[in-house]
């Protein structure tokens, strides 16, 4: 989305922000990281009658998985029952764990100049 300045930017975001007030934002790169490492990517060809009919490779999920590393990144029918899962959800998990990997990375690299430093390496 672009915006004329950043006054309108600013105006959109405090819409967004009292569209969500009811449902505080949590901090997820803390947790993001360790719900990536335990999804376990799948890939498939659908059988006849189903999705494109086995054209195509699809990558993706096991929903009753997903439920198990984290019940908001999938699905239930009014019944309960499972029923996929939210891959409109995934983005912000990786990017968390994004976020928290380069964290850890950056840290890592400074652990190692300060290293550097102390046995005097080039």
């Amino acid at each position: 989305m672009e915006y004329r300045d950043s006054q309108e930017e600013a105006a959109f975001r405090a819409r967004l922000r009292a569209w969500i007030r009811d449902n505080a934002p949590t901090s997820l790169p803390h947790e993001a990281e360790a719900k990536v490492a335990a999804l376990k990517p799948i890939s498939f060809n659908y059988k006849k009658g189903y999705g494109d009919e086995g054209k195509f490779e699809q990558f993706g999920f096991f929903a009753d998985e997903v439920a198990a590393v984290d019940e908001r990144m999938a699905s239930r029918g009014d019944d309960g029952k499972l029923k996929g899962v939210r891959y409109l959800e995934m983005p912000a998990v990786l990017a968390g764990a994004i976020q928290q990997l380069k964290a850890d990375n950056d840290n890592l690299r400074a652990d190692v100049e300060a290293l550097k430093k102390k046995v005097a390496l080039p």
